[in-house]
């Protein structure tokens, strides 16, 4: 037999076969024990806020954080070329120079006739 059938609800009487259908024989048993072990919950509890105030005090936190996305764009003109050409002669070497820069996560381009 498991565990859930030898406990017993708050009110003392045994537990019925739906109260662990419904779930409620394990919260019942959780506030059992919550309250037989006040100080046990009361020390948990302590170690808990001093633990949030430790990891608050060591928080860094920017009076003004930098939300700024780092983007850069590199415009280049060329008349006399059409997208095409522009492409294969100017936008992929950029593209091959700025791919090996460190810590890059995306690259994209866009070549347009006229711009």
């Amino acid at each position: 037999m498991n565990g859930l059938q030898k406990l017993t609800a708050r009110s003392g009487r045994p537990l019925q076969s739906r109260d662990r259908i419904e779930g409620t024989a394990l919260l019942n048993w959780i506030i059992d024990v919550s309250l037989k072990g006040r100080f046990l919950v009361l020390l948990v509890a302590a170690a808990f806020a001093a633990l949030g105030a430790f990891a608050l005090s060591n928080l860094d936190v920017d009076a003004f954080p930098d939300t700024t996305p780092v983007q850069v764009q590199v415009n280049t003109t060329a008349p006399s070329l059409g997208p095409e050409e522009a492409e294969t002669q100017i936008t992929f070497p950029v593209e091959q120079a700025l791919g090996g820069l460190p810590r890059v996560k995306g690259l994209r381009s866009v070549s347009k006739f006229g711009l």
